[in-house]
């Protein structure tokens, strides 16, 4: 199952409820890598890259809240709260279809929309039934099905309206029996003109003609006669019919609500039973221990300490915890768990929130051997809440999950006392070497840059960490030869309007064509970087530069033929990345890393570019990839065509206190807490800042400005904006 937004909200009486089925937009990881040389130039090796090597594309919640699609209103209502809507919400007014409201609990079938046409009872996107059966006078395509009817092809912002009847006052849940073969089709439910579920995704059934019962969410109803709308914020899917039943209250299993902070097991989930307390694809407790009687499965953890686990945690399955939190605060959350798999993930839900968007699982090696993973912090107030763990992609064995205070392991930061390692504004006597033999190699070439910046004083290149900096220009897997790497990728220093509106001096990074001329990119690893290779450790660092993004680059990224790192027409573009690594007896940065930090803009599902920020171990190591942690964000928007700050953020440790933050234009776009050390605990020793490197359409180009280094976070000074932190 794909992720659940699980939402009460509760209606008063005489309101007309409309109901939206909306199809979302499936965020997909980046499946880029980037590449550099195994040494610097003075020991030229071939790079490592494959797109393809970090986990393969998958639904994914982002890092916050889901925006509510064009034309409807925000859901802005957790658990238990209440929503007063006007009568007059409702501008049109169909009738049941029957003549007669479906009265709850219920199942309506999908072709049983109200009556009253086009824009009242439904909107369909084309002329005409054209499936030909049942309603044949209406423009709702239906086609016949085994034992009756369904409505076909529900498209991006289709909707149907249905009358009901609510005979008393109570909990619903409500789910639908849908068929589809897209893995990001979407529907979100409308009271009223208010979104009250949050987008829920329908199954990818394997053919449309599998139904699957999908999407369970709970309504707090008012007695008395509503309307409801399904909406499609995705397509498509098919619609046989929808359902009502009344829902139980989820209670704490041991009697109190868990008190925060704590360790908790994962079997002591709450009381309340399918779809109230938790939800699982399968019959039965396939593990038989613990709550035989429920259909979680649960078996001896394995552990050296005993006790339970979750096991066959599949994607789609949910357990609740009611928990109370005596003081707000930041808490570290982290789960004891194991796994097989190299792309397993997970998200946490607080009263149905997405609070920690997609955070990845490593693998563990084998089912029994259990490892802590932690996740960014999140904010809880004091109080009762529901906490649910969402399973992404499984399957995975859960065994306890810890809620600690975020300041008993507080991150350094530097405030006003950070000091400026590195600044570039790029005016003066600054200028790019031409390219030679010696800094080449089979498939790529160094390029250097010098000089003194005219405004800040510091020198190029920058020795940050003891190292250098240079324009790592990789062909992969084309030949590179100072005469011929132009062709491919180049970078220059131009004039043009900066950030402030006045002339200023930028870097033009550009990828002209690649081994396709100037199709999509695919599996090459052809990639313009401005690389810091430090020798020293540099585990707190802040890095900001203003960026501009080539104007056409959703053009560019967005209706692009199948192919590797494409995914429903959309691809990747990595804009920075860190990598660890040894080095050599002489210092020089080897390609042999165990972590990876990058940050992309991606297009997957052909929308809207979006953030997508991971963490794995992708660094040159050949291990078979992992990704640990991954975080979407599609509410704060990626400027495209026009200057914006980029903002990084690390500091590097293996526990809790680890952090990896980033901002754009003064928004934070992911503060992911926890470990981010790789297995070898090895250094930083390539920072791409910035990068261009990606799946799409050539050429490929961008702008940089006005690069800070810092030792910790600066205070906020003449460079604004500054995200808060």
């Amino acid at each position: 199952m794909q992720n659940l937004n699980f939402k009460t909200v509760c209606l008063l009486p005489s309101a007309a409820i409309a109901f939206v089925l909306i199809a979302g937009c499936g965020a997909d990881a980046g499946t880029s890598a980037d590449s550099s040389p195994s040494s610097t130039p003075s020991t030229p090796a071939t790079s490592s890259n494959d797109p393809s090597s970090t986990s393969s594309p998958s639904p994914t919640e982002s890092s916050t809240s889901t925006p509510a699609p064009a034309g409807t209103t925000p859901d802005s209502t957790a658990s238990g709260e209440s929503v007063t809507t006007p009568s007059s919400a409702a501008v049109s007014i169909s009738s049941a279809y029957s003549g007669t409201a479906a009265a709850l609990p219920n199942i309506i079938q999908a072709e049983d929309f109200d009556r009253g046409g086009e824009a009242v009872a439904y909107h369909d996107t084309t002329a005409g039934n054209s499936g030909g059966q049942y309603r044949t006078s209406e423009a709702v395509d239906i086609i016949k099905t085994t034992g009756g009817y369904a409505v076909n092809n529900f498209r991006t912002g289709e909707w149907l309206a249905y009358s009901i009847k609510v005979p008393a006052t109570g909990a619903y849940n409500f789910d639908l029996n849908a068929s589809g073969t897209m893995s990001n089709a979407a529907f979100h439910i409308e009271i009223d003109g208010q979104s009250v579920s949050g987008k829920t995704t329908t199954p990818n059934t394997g053919n449309l003609n599998t139904f699957k019962w999908w999407g369970l969410t709970r309504l707090n109803l008012t007695a008395g006669t509503h309307k409801l709308k399904l909406v499609v914020d995705q397509e498509s899917f098919n619609l046989d019919a929808v359902r009502f039943t009344s829902a139980a209250t989820a209670t704490p299993y041991l009697g109190t609500a868990i008190a925060l902070p704590t360790t908790f097991e994962a079997e002591n989930y709450d009381n309340g039973g399918e779809g109230v307390a938790f939800h699982d694809l399968s019959a039965g407790n396939s593990g038989g221990q613990y709550r035989p009687g429920e259909a979680v499965d649960i078996i001896g953890s394995g552990n050296a300490s005993g006790g339970f686990a979750i096991t066959d945690f599949q994607a789609g399955e949910w357990v609740a915890y009611s928990v109370n939190v005596a003081t707000a605060g930041n808490f570290t959350t982290q789960l004891h768990e194991s796994t097989t798999l190299s792309n397993a993930a997970f998200h946490i839900e607080i009263d149905g929130q997405n609070v920690s968007g997609s955070q990845g699982m490593p693998n563990t090696g084998s089912m029994s051997t259990y490892r802590w993973t932690a996740m960014q912090a999140v904010t809880l107030t004091a109080g009762k809440h529901q906490v649910k763990i969402v399973s992404e992609q499984g399957p995975f064995n859960l065994d306890s999950i810890i809620f600690a205070p975020a300041a008993s392991a507080a991150t350094p930061q530097a405030t006003s006392s950070a000091k400026l390692l590195f600044h570039t504004s790029l005016e003066g006597p600054i200028s790019l070497l031409p390219v030679v033999s010696t800094d080449c190699w089979d498939i790529g070439c160094w390029q250097r840059i010098t000089g003194v910046d005219g405004v800040t004083g510091f020198s190029l290149p920058s020795t940050l960490g003891g190292g250098s900096n240079m324009f790592l220009l990789d062909t992969d897997p084309i030949s590179a030869s100072p005469a011929t790497v132009g062709n491919y990728l180049f970078s220059s220093v131009e004039t043009v309007a900066g950030h402030t509106g006045a002339t200023t001096r930028a870097v033009r990074q550009q990828i002209s064509k690649n081994l396709n001329g100037t199709e999509p990119m695919g599996n090459q690893g052809l990639q313009n970087e401005f690389m810091f290779l430090p020798k020293d450790p540099v585990n707190d660092l802040y890095v900001s530069y203003w960026l501009k993004l080539q104007p056409d680059m959703v053009e560019k990224m967005t209706n692009l033929p199948a192919g590797a790192g494409i995914d429903r027409g959309g691809t990747w573009r990595g804009i920075f990345a860190l990598k660890t690594g040894g080095k050599t007896a002489t210092g020089a940065a080897q390609n042999n890393g165990d972590y990876r930090i990058e940050a992309y803009v991606n297009t997957y599902g052909g929308g809207a570019p979006y953030w997508c920020i991971l963490g794995d171990n992708n660094a040159g190591s050949g291990a078979a990839p992992v990704t640990y942690w991954k975080i979407e964000n599609r509410d704060i928007p990626v400027p495209v065509g026009q200057w914006f700050k980029l903002e990084i953020y690390w500091h590097r440790s293996a526990g809790s206190d680890g952090r990896v933050w980033m901002g754009a234009n003064g928004k934070t776009i992911a503060d992911r807490r926890g470990p981010n050390m790789g297995v070898s605990n090895l250094a930083v020793n390539r920072i791409m800042a910035p990068m261009l490197y990606s799946g799409q359409r050539m050429p490929a180009y961008q702008w940089f400005d006005d690069l800070e280094i810092w030792d910790g976070f600066p205070a906020s000074g003449s460079n604004p904006p500054y995200a808060a932190h």
